[in-house]
């Protein structure tokens, strides 16, 4: 975090160098190469895709596999079986699918609806549902209520 926030302050790696010198807390070995850091950050040594011999997927080596597994690392041979056949078993099976399979596109259902005017309001010009008064949550239904529950109107 603090790097970064140095970079922002001194705008390079040489503003930084000259800016923390002085400072106790941070140590910068004397042999630190930052050039030429910088240069295989800009310029990455890549291989060009067509000097790649192409990749086809056949399937693990078993029998270097398991030499590597069981005699190198020391794993359990029957786990390592085990895995193998899982890995084989695998190969047959068709990749992942897409995600839109999963769900069915459906028709948007007729207008049924009250049409509304750019108010919000039906056709007769007043906002649907039942008004409610002042105070009063239940709409007008404290019978319903028990006795602990029922609320006070003032009059």
């Amino acid at each position: 975090k603090k790097a970064i926030d140095f970079i922002r302050k001194w705008k390079n790696i040489e503003g930084v160098l000259e800016n923390i010198k002085g400072m106790d807390r941070y140590k910068v070995p004397e042999d630190w190469m930052y050039k030429k850091a910088r240069d295989l950050f800009k310029n990455p040594d890549v291989t060009n895709k067509e000097d790649l011999p192409p990749f086809k997927w056949a399937g693990p080596k078993e029998k270097e596999l398991t030499d590597f597994l069981v005699e190198r690392c020391n794993f359990n041979s029957d786990r390592v079986k085990t895995a193998l056949g899982r890995i084989k078993k695998a190969k047959g099976k068709a990749g992942q699918r897409r995600l839109d399979s999963f769900f069915k596109i459906m028709p948007s259902p007729a207008n049924n609806k009250k049409k509304k005017d750019k108010n919000g309001k039906g056709k007769n010009g007043k906002i649907a549902g039942k008004k409610r008064r002042r105070g009063d949550m239940t709409g007008g239904n404290n019978d319903k209520l028990p006795k602990n529950k029922k609320q006070r109107v003032k009059r």
